[in-house]
């Protein structure tokens, strides 16, 4: 605690005929420069300071801002310190503003809470998140800046974050008439905006006739299916082939399809089947990839 000097006058108990030597040492004041960003806290009420009292002094930031360092006739970058006053001194502090960062995420099939809920957090801010599925879809994993395929996970903030909470969903298929359906690929859940390869593969002496649910109007050989929504179903009819016609059905991998000569696939028998293939630019594969040109003649 620092010192203030004593009230004047002087009342001095002494007996008669004794000499007495009084020192009055000097007093000094202790001055603060104005900062921004938050405060310094002396221990001491104010007015002068006798000399070589030593006083306290803390840094104070205000919320949002953090304690650098001190100037003038103190230094260090401990906020709490002791100073020395032996003569008149300034002493002054920097503060400066906490980073922010922002934490995104992103979410199909599901959302996800963050707590506490911002758009922005301190540098060294905890936020808890936790994946809540919707009806239908179930939680796959994180990707991106968060990783792992825990439902609940706890951030320290030291940079932006963004992540992908991924959902999945499963696909039903269902046949009638005499064929099968084929997936590509063959998943039992498949990610948020997959990209799927129908195909119908027809039994022998039968031929594909149509799609129907989550394929209504999709043409009548392979397509390419987008998982969107929560346990999609898709359904195909095949029917038998009439006598002296033949079926071709055409296969090909993710990245592009086959286009027949004949839309349906049905020749007569001894005719010539052309197929072409179709890349999908979009899906940035090589040229030349998938299926060439070609002929079959049954």
């Amino acid at each position: 605690m620092g010192v203030k000097p004593p009230p004047f006058p002087l009342e001095i108990a002494r007996n008669p005929g004794d000499s007495i030597t009084i020192y009055i040492k000097p007093t000094f004041n202790l001055v603060t420069d104005a900062v921004v960003g938050g405060s310094i806290v002396l221990d001491y009420s104010g007015g002068n300071i006798i000399e070589d009292s030593v006083v306290n002094v803390k840094a104070v930031p205000i919320n949002g801002w953090r304690f650098v360092r001190w100037t003038g006739d103190l230094a260090g970058y401990y906020y709490d310190r002791n100073i020395v006053v032996n003569r008149q001194k300034t002493i002054g502090v920097i503060f400066e503003p906490i980073p922010q960062y922002s934490v995104k995420i992103f979410s199909n099939g599901g959302k996800v809470l963050q707590s506490p809920s911002s758009d922005m957090y301190f540098l060294g801010s905890k936020v808890d998140l936790r994946v809540i599925p919707d009806e239908g879809w179930s939680f796959i994993n994180w990707s991106g800046d968060v990783v792992g395929n825990t439902v609940d996970q706890r951030l320290t903030i030291e940079s932006n974050v963004e992540a992908s909470a991924i959902f999945g969903t499963s696909i039903r298929t269902l046949s009638s008439g005499g064929g099968t359906i084929l997936l590509y690929p063959e998943l039992d859940v498949y990610p948020y905006g997959s990209k799927v390869k129908v195909m119908p593969v027809p039994d022998s002496g039968s031929y594909f006739v149509l799609w129907g649910d989550a394929g209504a109007g999709q043409p009548r050989n392979e397509w390419t299916f987008t998982v969107t929504n929560a346990s999609p179903r898709i359904t195909g009819l095949f029917r038998p082939l009439n006598l002296g016609k033949v079926a071709v059905t055409a296969q090909s991998s993710m990245g592009g399809r086959v286009i027949q000569s004949a839309s349906d696939g049905i020749y007569n028998n001894g005719a010539t089947a052309i197929l072409r293939r179709f890349l999908i630019p979009d899906l940035n594969l090589p040229v030349g990839a998938g299926m060439p040109a070609g002929r079959i003649i049954r």
